[in-house]
């Protein structure tokens, strides 16, 4: 079914199943266990296969680095954000153009 019309059915499936039942994640889910079926010529056991090992543990293992960063980056911002950093920051640049503001409500001619 590889290079013909067939492997269409499961993007289309998808997003008609999305469009009926306003389930975005399910129909996505849906139509990639259907994809998995076609490429394992509907053998459940070989569509699981399709879908953990090539699918997933592929992919996890090439983005590997980018969740790592995002994950360490989301536990700085939420330090930052517990700590007062966010609000302090807010203050300090209070100080700074409150004076400025003073002067640009001047008209100057």
């Amino acid at each position: 079914m590889h290079g013909t019309i067939w492997a269409l059915v499961p993007s289309f499936f998808a997003i008609g199943l999305a469009l009926l039942t306003k389930e975005v994640y399910s129909s996505l889910f849906l139509g990639i266990l259907l994809g998995a079926l076609f490429a394992a010529d509907f053998n459940i056991v070989n569509a699981f296969n399709v879908v953990v090992v090539k699918g997933l543990s592929s992919s996890v293992s090439e983005l590997g680095g980018i969740i790592c960063f995002l994950i360490i980056l989301g536990i700085l911002v939420g330090l930052i954000n517990k700590s007062g950093g966010v609000r302090l920051s807010g203050v300090g640049l209070k100080k700074i153009l409150n004076p400025v503001s003073e002067y640009s409500s001047q008209r100057l001619y």
